[in-house]
């Protein structure tokens, strides 16, 4: 904006000294400024679009033997920039291995990571951000697709045998599981986590992280537990305070449980692998000037010590070897109205823990005579906190009488928070009566048979009517055409 002030002055002057010079020195002048206002918003904006600094990725596809790059590219005049992004650590990425990383600084300014593919598959490259000195430099999330065919491209690493430095990561194997006795066929958890310093500075990445887990399944499904996993393709994590240390934690496994059986059940030790690295920085030139950082991938182990599991039968019951043990509760149904003989829908829904078996239907007394009860259906729904079982029965009874909901339906668990058994029931009475009453209420969800038959009925007068219809328009057309031939005749 300066320099298109300043021109705007100079030719304004211009302007004001052509009384007193001759006019071909003035459209010379002329030419001169305007070529030169010109070259200078050229240049401001030559320089704008040069003004930053950019990343990216070189191939979104890849054959198993390339390497796939992530670059960051600096205008020639931000050598400070370039030189601090030196420092900088990429992002390590689940089964891609760090390569090398290069400095480029002769016809360009360029950073750029290597990173080698385990194995083929489809991969998710987190978003990236990067403050480099006064600049924010960021690349939104990339989808990469490594092929198993193999192509052209030929790579030899170094061979310099001495110089390699590695950085081990002090990184922790954690494995959690219920260390008082639990109950058979009550939930438990296990989860085992990787824990890392939040000041760690050494490199290091996951592999094989899916069938690490199935092999861990296998390990702790072999004692005989039921086991449900949850399997993040994103590996979640936390930051966790141990021994004053922070670290974060990231959750690699993790299983609801449960034991049918009541001897120990012995989990034999867990192991889990992940990639370090060593490195060998090359330099160049009398001031040292880092060209590449080269890197080789050491696979190293952790390992769990074996761990006993204490279970307990549960206390003395005629059901219990059928019943559910956990906390449940029963969903409070609106049942405020009288019901007609002829029946109505009665829904029984259990919200408690996603359990690993079926759990078992209710119980239906036999204690009020001339009360039938069937179950209709059953639906399990699992929700983000838990399960709901809904059972769905009809009720109907041979005689008008009141009854009482709770007397007919009853399901027993055993709770672990109280260490006894309890029992689930509607306390709801209910008047059956002779007499249908058109504004009775109908609880919405749990009256689909009522609504069904109500349908029914209503279709059938439906039908009735237009048979009725279709039968005097067939005695009218008859009639009419008896008077036409009549007429005809005539």
């Amino acid at each position: 904006m300066f320099i298109t002030h300043f021109l705007l002055i100079c030719y304004d002057r211009l302007i004001h000294l052509s009384l007193n010079f001759p006019r071909q020195n003035i459209w010379f002048a002329s030419l001169c400024i305007l070529i030169g206002w010109f070259s200078a918003i050229s240049s401001y904006g030559q320089n704008t679009s040069e003004n930053s600094i950019s990343m990216g990725i070189e191939q979104s596809s890849i054959a198993s033997n390339e390497p796939f790059i992530i670059y960051l590219s600096f205008p020639s005049s931000f050598k400070k920039e370039f030189k601090a992004a030196q420092n900088l650590i990429f992002p390590d990425i689940p089964d891609l291995v760090k390569g090398q990383t290069t400095y480029q600084d002769d016809k360009e300014l360029k950073v750029a990571q290597w990173y080698w593919p385990r194995k083929p598959g489809s991969y998710t490259i987190p978003p990236i951000k990067f403050t480099i000195r006064d600049y924010e430099v960021t690349m939104p999330s990339k989808n990469l697709s490594v092929k198993a065919n193999k192509s052209s491209f030929s790579y030899t690493p170094p061979s310099v045998e001495n110089g390699w430095q590695e950085h081990n990561p002090d990184i922790e194997l954690l494995f959690s599981y219920p260390k008082t006795p639990v109950y058979e066929r009550e939930l438990f958890q296990l989860e085992l986590s990787l824990l890392v310093p939040v000041n760690n500075q050494s490199e290091w990445t996951f592999i094989d992280v899916q069938e690490q887990i199935q092999h861990l399944n296998k390990q702790i499904g072999a004692t005989g537990l039921l086991i449900q996993t949850e399997f993040n393709k994103n590996i979640p994590f936390d930051t966790l305070e141990k021994d004053h240390i922070k670290f974060y934690k990231y959750t690699i496994y993790k299983g609801q449980s449960l034991s049918i059986d009541t001897t120990k059940t012995k989990i034999p030790p867990l192991s889990f692998r992940y990639v370090c690295y060593q490195t060998l920085t090359e330099e160049k030139g009398l001031f040292n000037k880092k060209i590449q950082t080269n890197r080789k991938a050491v696979i190293k182990e952790l390992s769990t010590k074996a761990v006993t599991l204490s279970l307990q039968p549960l206390p003395e019951h005629p059901l219990s070897n059928e019943v559910a043990v956990g906390t449940f509760h029963l969903k409070p149904l609106p049942v405020k109205y009288q019901q007609r003989t002829k029946g109505f829908n009665f829904s029984f829904e259990i919200e408690g823990p996603k359990y690993l078996i079926s759990i078992h239907e209710p119980w239906i007394s036999s204690s009020v005579p001339g009360l039938h009860i069937s179950l209709s259906k059953r639906t399990v729904q699992n929700t983000v906190n838990g399960q709901k079982t809904k059972f769905e029965y009809f009720i109907h009874a041979d005689s008008p009488k009141n009854i009482n909901i709770k007397n007919c339906i009853l399901w027993v668990y055993f709770n672990p928070l109280k260490r006894n058994y309890d029992t689930l029931s509607v306390d709801q009475p209910v008047m059956m009566t002779t007499e249908v009453n058109n504004n009775e209420e109908i609880v919405g969800e749990d009256s689909f048979l009522q609504l069904l038959y109500k349908a029914s009925n209503t279709e059938y007068s439906l039908e009735k009517d237009e048979s009725l219809n279709r039968f005097a328009n067939l005695i009218i057309f008859l009639l009419f055409l008896a008077i036409s031939v009549l007429i005809f005749k005539r």
